[in-house]
C-alpha cells in the first residue's frame, strides 16, 4: 500500500518574521524508500546511523530554520508496549570538501531539539511498508511526521556545496526506528556516515530551508575544524570504522 497525500509539509508558526523558503526538496510521491537516521546505544554496542545530504542555495542568504519529514518503523512483535518517542534530534551543517561534509560550521554548531521542540507533527501513515531497496525488512506500520527547528543565523554563500546531517537519538528499543523520508533532489545523492564507514545512496532526503537573502548583519561562519575535535560526528564514527564490533 502506498499514500500519495504525505507531500508538503506542515507550515508550522514560530518561523521568523521575515523569514522566506529558500531551498527545498520535497517529499517523493508516493513515499516508497527510507533511510536509516540514528543512534541507539544499548549494554553491548552503540549503533549511529546519519544520512548527510548536499545542497547549494542559489543566492548568498541567511537560514536559520530547517524543516524535514521523518518517519517511526515499528516492527516489534505483536502486542509490544507503547511506542517510545526519539530522545532528541541533532541538526549539523558542514562545509564540503571534495564531494564529503568537511568542517562543523559554526553558527549553528550542534543543535539539539526534543521531539516537542523539533514540532513534532503527525501528517500520515503506511500500515505495510516496504522499502524495495532496503532487505532487512517489510511489510511494516510506519508512521509519518513534520519537524521544524529554528537555530542560530549562518550565512551560506551562493554557489558553495553545503552537508545537512539530521539523526534521532533512540531508546534501547530493538526493532523500533527512526528513518529519514527520501526527498526530490538535483543530484539523487547522499553519504550515510555510520560506525561501519561512510555509504553513498543513490536518493537525496526531505527537507526546506527558511531564513533571508538580507546577509548584512549576519557575519560568515567560523568552520570548526574536524580533526582533533572530540565532539565533532565524522572524525569519531571514521575511527570507530575501523574498530571490530562486539
Amino acid at each position: 500500500m502506498r499514500i500519495p497525500a504525505i507531500l508538503a509539509f506542515t507550515l508550522f508558526s514560530g518561523l521568523a518574521f521575515g523569514d522566506t523558503l529558500l531551498y527545498n526538496q520535497p517529499t517523493e510521491s508516493p513515499i516508497q524508500r527510507i533511510l536509516l537516521a540514528e543512534s541507539v546505544n544499548s549494554a553491548t554496542l552503540s549503533d549511529i546511523f546519519v544520512p548527510f545530504d548536499n545542497f547549494t542555495l542559489s543566492q548568498d542568504a541567511v537560514i536559520d530554520t530547517v524543516q524535514w519529514q521523518g518517519a517511526y518503523v515499528d516492527g516489534r512483535p505483536a502486542g509490544s508496549m507503547p511506542p517510545p518517542e526519539a530522545v532528541q534530534f541533532v541538526i549539523q551543517l558542514y562545509s564540503d570538501v571534495h564531494g564529503e561534509p568537511g568542517s562543523l560550521l559554526d553558527p549553528p554548531n550542534i543543535v539539539r531539539a526534543s521531539p516537542s521542540g523539533a514540532h513534532e507533527t503527525f501528517v500520515g501513515s503506511i500500515p505495510d511498508f516496504v522499502d524495495p531497496d532496503d532487505f532487512i525488512f517489510g511489510p511494516l506500520p510506519l508512521t509519518i511526521y513534520d519537524y521544524q527547528v529554528t537555530f542560530s543565523p549562518v550565512h551560506l554563500s551562493a554557489g558553495q556545496p553545503y552537508w545537512l546531517g539530521i539523526f534521532a537519538f533512540m531508546p534501547d528499543n530493538d526493532g523500533f526506528d527512526w528513518f529519514r523520508t527520501v526527498g526530490q533532489g538535483p543530484d539523487s545523492f547522499s553519504w550515510q556516515v555510520s560506525n561501519l564507514g561512510m555509504l553513498g545512496f543513490n536518493l537525496d532526503t526531505t527537507f526546506a530551508l527558511y531564513g533571508t537573502t538580507d546577509v548584512s548583519s549576519v557575519p560568515e561562519p567560523r568552520s570548526l575544524a574536524l580533526l582533533g575535535t572530540s565532539l565533532l560526528l565524522i572524525p569519531a564514527l571514521r575511527r570507530r570504522a575501523s574498530q571490530p564490533r562486539l
